[in-house]
């Protein structure tokens, strides 16, 4: 993952096993990294309040070292929990880190929240599931294009399984994102920053 030729972000799950040297890796690489929000219990934020909430916010950033942001889960509860989404984007606020959140959850009220706040903040367009097909892949991707072209940027999520990365690669080099660059997730989320 470390020798891909274009520029990606790696989301990494903090419970990940050996998640901060992994992350550390894909740093000397020469690539962003973001703290995902992990599954099970220890991603359960729900229960928490104040300063218990916080440390937990805090640990996970601490897993990613050097993470340009917290990046919400599609299944989590965050965008879910109203009180929980506003101590996410204070946590944010006052660590420096961006926002990054799913739409498929109803979550654009969180981003647009975290923007009004002049949070760096974005929204995933879409998510590359490897077990939909290269065809749906190489679909998807177009799709994305399609919107960075009309909005300006557009942000897609995709897994690390090797039907992915083999997708990814072919529509980079034979199909070509026409008129689109390829750019780490700070690109799309330095230009909502500037756009609110």
């Amino acid at each position: 993952l470390s020798g891909l030729q274009f520029p990606v972000t790696f989301a990494v799950p903090v419970d990940l096993p050996a998640a901060t040297e992994r992350a550390k890796a894909y740093r000397a690489a020469g690539f962003e990294v973001m703290a995902m929000v992990p599954a099970g219990p220890m991603g359960d934020l729900s229960n928490l309040e104040g300063s218990a909430l916080k440390a937990q916010l805090s640990s996970f950033m601490t897993e990613v070292p050097e993470a340009i942001g917290l990046i919400a889960r599609v299944d989590g509860d965050i965008p879910r929990d109203n009180r929980l989404s506003r101590a996410v984007i204070e946590f944010v606020a006052e660590s420096g880190h961006a926002l990054l959140a799913h739409q498929s959850v109803g979550i654009g009220g969180l981003v647009d929240l975290a923007q009004r706040d002049e949070i760096p903040a974005a929204m995933v367009e879409r998510v590359l599931y490897a077990d939909a097909g290269g065809a749906e892949l190489i679909s998807s991707l177009d799709r994305g294009a399609l919107s960075a072209r009309t909005d300006g940027t557009a942000v897609v999520l995709g897994t690390t399984e090797a039907t992915t990365l083999t997708t990814l690669f072919s529509w980079v080099l034979n199909n070509g994102p026409r008129d689109v660059d390829l750019a780490p997730v700070s690109a799309a989320l330095n230009r909502d920053r500037d756009a609110s």
